[in-house]
């Protein structure tokens, strides 16, 4: 930043004299503004004797203790800014982007159930004793390495045969949130989502909330006498 020599105002550029005094001086006579600078070359500023114009008063002001000087708090490096704002940007993009895998891989899981029940080996889960009539037993089995919920119910009324159990994941069909079940819903009993309120019958059909589908049915086997549990099949 330079000061004029002849009004005293802050300006870049080349010359002694701002734009405004260079236009003065040209509209003045032809040549004026290299004839002042000639002949000014070396005077001091203000000993000239040309009283300060009004873009001079504004100029000094803008040059004044008050405004930031150059390349301080107040002035962003161009080069800087960019790299901040690139920086801020990947960022954004790469935790969407994990956000984003992460809900796609639930979709795909809601939208396409595993349903090859030979991806996950039969597990034992007990005599079917255990499994009271029209009572949801939730369970323990071990799919993709990881230990999950089943509830195994018993829809007969007394011991059950082969096509009157059922085994339900207990993970809600909306955002996968475990569900509950709470058997005096309505006098029937319903499986409930504590996330966003999403509701299911004893056999897992959705009735309430925004979940988007009945729950998940996993493959069972009744076999001497045990229940057998295994991968998503519906």
């Amino acid at each position: 930043m330079k000061t004029c020599t002849r009004c005293g105002a802050a300006f870049q550029g080349e010359g002694q004299i701002c734009p405004h005094c260079r236009r003065e001086l040209d509209e003045a006579g032809p040549g004026g503004s290299q004839e002042y600078e000639a002949s000014h070359a070396a005077a001091p500023e203000g000993g000239h004797g040309h009283a300060p114009s009004a873009h001079a008063v504004a100029g000094r002001a803008e040059g004044s203790a008050d405004a930031p000087p150059q390349g301080g708090i107040g002035e962003t490096d161009p080069e800087e800014g960019l790299t901040r704002s690139r920086f801020l940007t990947n960022t954004a993009l790469t935790v969407g982007g994990a956000i984003g895998v992460g809900y796609l891989a639930l979709g795909l899981r809601l939208l396409f159930p595993n349903v090859s029940a030979a991806s996950t080996p039969l597990q034992d889960v007990g005599p079917v004793a255990k499994f009271p009539s029209m009572s949801p037993t939730l369970t323990t089995i071990i799919q993709d390495n990881v230990q999950d919920g089943v509830y195994v119910v018993n829809l007969s009324q007394g011991t059950p045969s082969q096509n009157q159990l059922i085994a339900l994941d207990f993970h809600c069909t909306h955002l996968n949130c475990p569900v509950t079940w709470y058997p005096g819903v309505n006098g029937v009993g319903r499986y409930i989502c504590p996330c966003h309120g999403s509701q299911f019958t004893i056999e897992g059909v959705h009735v309430a909330g925004p979940a988007p589908r009945p729950m998940f049915r996993h493959q069972v086997v009744l076999k001497n006498g045990r229940v057998l549990i295994g991968g998503i099949i519906s």
